[in-house]
């Protein structure tokens, strides 16, 4: 008999003693946040290009060319979704664009990642101006590289990013003079958002 009640005892609690709480990770920790907005830079972390930025501006999707050597959006060399920053000065210049792009897989980024790498091999024979050599940055996580596009009065320095099934791309436009020829500020930009991941 007392068997018995103890074992009422137990199944009666369940739904009073366990109220309905919002499910967490192991060990209390929210489950991380997915998705490119999450690498997308803070309005306030992107490194200046010669004049402070003004404003910044977020879209979802891109459909638009991201530098001088693109060809095409990332959108149409396979990413599934993306998202893009703008930061501007008062200013036309200095400008900075970021867009972070997700594909399918990670062989797929890695892919997305060649096409832009032969974008900017066969640049010269696109633009009026000068592309830099493409230069390996040193990041916590991932792949990183830089390079500088010179074009009159006008410098273009593109840092690419790659992690995962993900690749993002930033570019700031200003004058020559505002941004060094090592690519420091693009440099700069990949290493931040590296951090991301």
């Amino acid at each position: 008999m007392p068997l018995v009640v103890g074992l009422t005892a137990l199944t009666s609690c369940g739904d009073e003693a366990h109220p309905t709480a919002p499910a967490q990770a192991i060990g209390g920790v929210a489950p991380r946040k997915a998705g490119p907005a999450i690498h997308l830079l803070a309005a306030d972390k992107m490194p200046t290009a010669g004049a402070a930025w003004s404003g910044t501006e977020t879209a979802a999707g891109d459909v638009e060319v991201l530098g001088p050597c693109h060809v095409t959006s990332l959108v149409d060399i396979g990413a599934l979704d993306s998202v893009r920053r703008t930061w501007s000065a008062d200013a036309s210049s200095p400008r900075a664009v970021q867009v972070v792009a997700k594909f399918a897989d990670n062989k797929s980024a890695w892919r997305a990642g060649q096409v832009l790498e032969a974008w900017q091999s066969d640049c010269a024979d696109r633009v009026t101006g000068t592309v830099g050599p493409l230069r390996e940055v040193a990041v916590s996580t991932g792949a990183g590289q830089a390079y500088r596009v010179a074009e009159g009065d006008r410098a273009t320095d593109v840092g690419i990013v790659r992690k995962g099934e993900y690749l993002s791309v930033v570019t700031l436009v200003s004058s020559p003079a505002k941004l060094p020829e090592d690519s420091t500020v693009a440099k700069a930009a990949v290493k931040r958002i590296a951090a991301t991941f």
